[in-house]
């Protein structure tokens, strides 16, 4: 059982938007090593989601005995596994259920087509809509770097953001690169170990010369390697949303819901959907980031005009939460804000339903992974959640994403992660508009310092970011969901962000 614990704590950071832990590096080490034998390469049948085939050869530079993900028969175009602006729209007004002035900022695209792209014959897309790159001579090969910790608990939780960058990569090698640059993608698997993230950013910097770090997805690594990169400007671009070190880091550029800030107030945003104001929170005791979205929630009850009635420390280890649902019932609690893992959430959700009881439960955005609707069934009926980028499912600006995970990696996860990684890529496309034609890392943070009012046309809410500062304000804005008929639905919009009272875009 204590093995068992340590792996399910590590799960935790993601999908509780942790950002900070209560685990010393070799527990987390440990937690990833469950399951994965004495070696230090993972089998096959340790390595969540993954089926190895013996009849197709290893993608250049893959370890030996690793699995592939399920629905890939190689490496997508371009990834190479290793060991080891437009105009800012309209801001309105509005109310959330409780009565507190928050601020919406509404999206509006064109009909997309079902790529994303327009069809034939149209028009340019929109100002703010990365178009196409246009088919020419190759030019140099832009290589990208991603350290994930892609094995063991951890890994499984990261599956979303490891398919959205594979499809990604495919996708705009498809469509000529950027801006004309076929981009490679160096993906490497830290597996929960500090000292090898460190070693692995220095490798993809001095040895690999890649510009940049493109979807961070490290839980409780990345405080180890961003003292490097900033003393070499090497910029992350896009991150799970996980630590509170990345969101004071002037290298980390995260697209989408901020960490810290954007990630709390995704629990609030989802709020506005019900006018409920008795409100329990469950926080789990395996990290500390659950605590730090606790406090968070609470710094708003004066502002929102809800009242917290009951709170719960628990486990994600618990099989269920009985007792705690029901001292909730007790005292009168109408809505449970959750800062647990997904499997967490669902087992709160059948908990209260067994006693009879139905509050509005309320999580964030790494609960709008379509897996959650398959495996929920009727109890996770109602949940309340906000994306920190336009709702994957039903948003036209998404259609490029679900598009390419349907030619790309139609077994992989979508949503959650996944969708925040994919913005991340289409960021990536922006950038690039400006590049020279051989671009170098300070041209992408030029880049990203020229930003002004920048919504990726609609993805997300307008993001600017500051030379020299952290960009943990960069955005604290949601568009609310709920689970409806099994599917995920955004009342307000898919492309409506309700952002905390008082937030305003980044001014440079």
């Amino acid at each position: 059982m204590p093995g068992r614990r340590a792996a399910l704590a590590a799960l935790v950071f993601l999908t509780a938007g942790a950002c900070g832990s209560a685990l010393t590096d070799q527990q987390l080490i440990r937690a990833n090593g469950q399951g994965l034998g004495t070696g230090r390469q993972p089998s096959a049948a340790a390595v969540p989601q993954a089926a190895a085939s013996a009849s197709e050869p290893a993608p250049p530079g893959a370890v030996p005995g690793t699995a592939r993900p399920a629905g890939y028969a190689a490496a997508p175009p371009g990834v190479v596994p290793r060991p080891a602006s437009a105009a800012l729209p309209a801001a309105t007004g509005g109310e959330n259920g409780t009565g507190a002035a928050v601020t919406v900022v509404r999206h509006s695209s064109p009909a997309a087509s079902p790529a994303g792209r327009p069809p034939a014959g149209a028009a340019a897309p929109a100002a703010g809509v990365p178009s196409a790159p246009i088919a020419t001579a190759a030019g140099r090969t832009i290589k990208l770097g991603q350290i994930a910790t892609r094995t063991g608990p951890v890994g499984a939780a990261m599956q979303s953001g490891i398919d959205a960058t594979r499809a990604w990569v495919a996708d705009v090698n498809a469509r000529g690169g950027l801006a004309g640059h076929p981009v490679e993608l160096v993906a490497v698997d830290d597996r929960g170990d500090p000292n090898q993230a460190l070693s692995l950013a220095r490798q993809l910097v001095e040895k690999d010369g890649v510009l940049a770090l493109y979807a961070s997805l490290q839980v409780t690594t990345v405080q180890a390697i961003l003292p490097y990169l900033e003393s070499r400007g090497v910029p992350i671009i896009g991150t799970c949303g996980c630590s509170g070190v990345a969101a004071n880091s002037p290298m980390v550029f995260d697209v989408g819901a901020s960490s810290v800030q954007g990630l709390v107030w995704e629990h609030l945003a989802a709020m506005s959907l019900t006018d409920k104001k008795k409100v329990a929170i469950f926080y789990c005791r395996e990290a500390s980031g659950c605590e730090l979205i606790r406090n968070g929630v609470r710094g708003y009850e004066s502002r929102l005009g809800f009242k917290v009635v009951y709170e719960a420390q628990v486990s994600i280890a618990q099989p269920d939460f009985t007792a705690e649902v029901i001292q909730a019932r007790r005292e009168g609690a109408e809505v449970i804000v959750t800062a647990v893992d997904n499997q967490s959430v669902t087992r709160i959700a059948r908990s209260a339903h067994r006693q009879g009881y139905n509050p509005v439960l309320v999580d964030q955005h790494g609960y709008s992974e379509d897996k959650l609707l398959r495996d929920g069934g009727p109890d996770i009926e109602g949940i309340l959640a906000a994306t920190g980028v336009a709702e994957w499912s039903t948003a036209p600006v998404m259609a490029d994403y679900r598009e390419a995970m349907r030619r790309y990696n139609p077994g992989g996860v979508r949503g959650g992660p996944g969708a925040n990684a994919w913005v991340a890529g289409i960021m990536l496309e922006r950038l690039a508009r400006t590049f020279p034609p051989d671009p170098t890392t300070a041209d992408v943070l030029e880049a990203l310092y020229g930003l002004r009012h920048e919504t990726l046309g609609g993805r997300i809410p307008p993001t600017a970011y500051r030379r020299g500062m952290s960009n943990g304000d960069s955005a604290v804005c949601g568009v609310p969901i709920t689970i409806k008929g099994g599917q995920f639905v955004a009342p307000k919009g898919p492309q409506t962000f309700v952002c905390a009272p008082g937030w305003q875009p980044v001014q440079p």
